[in-house]
């Protein structure tokens, strides 16, 4: 059967109940018609039995006999029959670490050069089921073709034995279960031999998984079970194996659900997943879809039940997107974020200064879907637009002439009284932001002005402190000109004032803006930014500033 060739995972724990069968006889190798059931064997070939061995494994022990075709001269057969010894223990060891997992007799066939009639670089097994007449399954193994090492032998060799173990354990393989039979007795090959090549599946699984179901697949299936391993360790393995050899595919629908494919396919793109010698499977290079995205653009997605649906979306640089979601009923559709993290979509994108690649996934355990993923390009493209994104602080001119204003705004009316008024900066924070993701926010952290009014020999000191923040959406409309809309207002006013030894402290909600939307000035640099027009900035409050990037 072989050529050269946390979420729903918690229901791996359920035990599996096995019947015993019957120790029998090994076939006769002096019998023309039990010879003729062997793998390799030509008309006028017969067999001679080299050695019998033990097995033990987790059901108890069985004899594995290893013969040869008298057909054929090839002298070595001590040395390979040694090695199937060898090699005995830690397949049986591997099949202990799964549980109740065991095979009935075993025929190990060593094929030469001269029996393999074309067939040389390929190891087969022929059993039957373990309720029939005869309980033995018969593997060939096919020695010493070119490229063939000897610790491949030792894989192959723990591949068939196991597909020995899961006609006893699991019952008789269909032809539409090879896509968990192939793919599990290969993961089992990799437990019994740790050193082994992935013989090139783990390429092709990269390849085909983009598209192609699980189900549609055998040997590559291995980087599967790898992560299955992962998750719910060996016993977890053949407890899932019980499931589908009871109920088919059902079982796979049950036990990993969409969750827990999605779990699956980040690891896939992240390269998390490792063979149980721990050796890492390569990250996945492969996609479905591999887009430049420039300007508007609807993508279209198919989604189908355990495929791992894989996107590579390349975004052009000093550009902002919306991202808008249509269909996907029942589907997970997840995107990384700058830190790698992966999330819904988002609601924007920001290729701000330089173009931005982003890795998506559209998956599901359930009925097949389709979805649409729309990025709407807004505002204007260019430099002037991605300036603006950052945290910005006031400088300290603006934060005096902010407090200046206050003097100014009352000042003359009490020098018409013969008096005078001063106003200074009081301490506290405002930090202006503007997110990549469209948002922004001028905040107060107790930002205050002070100001002393002075008149026929007494005085009066006013605080006005704010704490809070007015948030917007906003979008870069020109090079030196945005829109914003007001989302939200926490502002609180707390003004103290004190008239000799007399304070009264008064605390009230900033009314807010009286417009939804409004649009604003700027000009910006990598450093400055002149701003005008936002609502709770004023005239005297227009310039800030930030720290230049660091040097590389």
């Amino acid at each position: 059967m072989r050529g050269l060739a946390r979420c729903a995972l918690a229901a791996f724990g359920l035990g599996y109940v096995f019947q015993p069968q019957p120790a029998l006889a090994f076939g006769n190798c002096a019998d023309p018609a039990y010879v003729s059931t062997l793998h390799g064997a030509t008309p006028t070939s017969t067999c001679e039995e080299r050695d019998t061995f033990a097995l033990v494994h987790g059901r108890g022990t069985s004899a594995v006999r290893v013969v040869s075709f008298t057909s054929a001269t090839h002298g070595e057969d001590a040395e390979w029959s040694a090695r199937v010894e060898r090699n005995l223990a830690a397949i049986g060891t591997a099949m202990q670490s799964m549980g109740a997992v065991g095979t009935g007799e075993i025929t190990i066939v060593l094929v030469g050069k001269e029996d393999a009639e074309g067939n040389e670089g390929e190891a087969t097994i022929t059993a039957s089921a373990p309720n029939s007449a005869r309980s033995e399954c018969a593997v060939s193994i096919y020695k010493l073709p070119e490229g063939y090492s000897e610790r491949h032998f030792d894989f192959l060799l723990a591949h068939e034995i196991f597909h020995c173990a899961q006609f006893v354990t699991y019952g008789l393989i269909a032809a539409d279960e090879l896509w968990w039979a192939e793919g599990s007795a290969e993961h089992f090959a990799h437990m019994a031999v740790p050193d082994a090549s992935d013989f090139g599946w783990y390429a092709d699984f990269d390849r085909r998984s983009t598209t192609e179901p699980l189900t549609a697949m055998q040997y590559e299936n291995v980087v599967f079970f790898h992560w299955i391993n992962q998750q719910v360790g060996p016993v977890g393995v053949a407890n899932f194996l019980s499931a589908l050899g009871a109920e088919g595919d059902a079982a796979l629908r049950t036990w990993v659900d969409s969750a827990a494919w999605a779990v699956f396919t980040e690891a896939l793109i992240e390269g998390q997943i490792r063979s149980p010698g721990g050796t890492a499977v390569p990250a996945a290079t492969e996609f479905t879809g591999d887009y430049i995205v420039d300007d508007t653009v609807d993508l279209p997605v198919t989604i189908a039940p355990f495929v791992a649906s894989r996107y590579k979306l390349r975004f052009d640089k000093e550009k902002h997107f919306e991202v808008r979601l249509s269909g996907a009923d029942g589907a997970l559709v997840r995107m990384q974020d700058d830190a790698a993290a992966w999330s819904d979509l988002p609601l924007f994108v920001s290729t701000c200064p330089d173009e931005v690649t982003r890795l998506a996934y559209a998956v599901t355990a359930d009925s097949a879907t389709s979805a649409t993923v729309n990025f709407a390009k807004e505002g204007v493209d260019g430099a002037g637009a991605c300036c603006l994104e950052g945290e910005w602080t006031p400088t300290a001119e603006t934060l005096a002439g902010l407090a200046s204003f206050g003097a100014d705004y009352g000042g003359p009316a009490l020098a018409m009284q013969g008096g005078e008024m001063t106003c200074t900066y009081d301490g506290g924070e405002v930090r202006l932001t503007f997110h990549g993701d469209g948002s922004g926010s001028l905040r107060f952290d107790g930002h205050a002005t002070s100001c002393v009014a002075r008149i026929h020999g007494q005085s009066m000191t006013t605080t006005g402190t704010r704490n809070g923040s007015f948030d917007f959406d906003w979008t870069a409309k020109t090079e030196d000109g945005g829109r914003a809309t007001y989302s939200g207002n926490s502002v609180i006013w707390t003004m103290a004032i004190k008239l000799g030894p007399v304070v009264q402290t008064m605390t009230n909600p900033d009314a807010g803006p009286s417009t939804r939307a409004n649009g604003f000035a700027f000009t910006c640099t990598e450093t400055t930014l002149d701003i005008m027009g936002l609502y709770g900035l004023s005239t005297y409050e227009n310039r800030f500033s930030r720290p230049p990037p660091p040097t590389p």
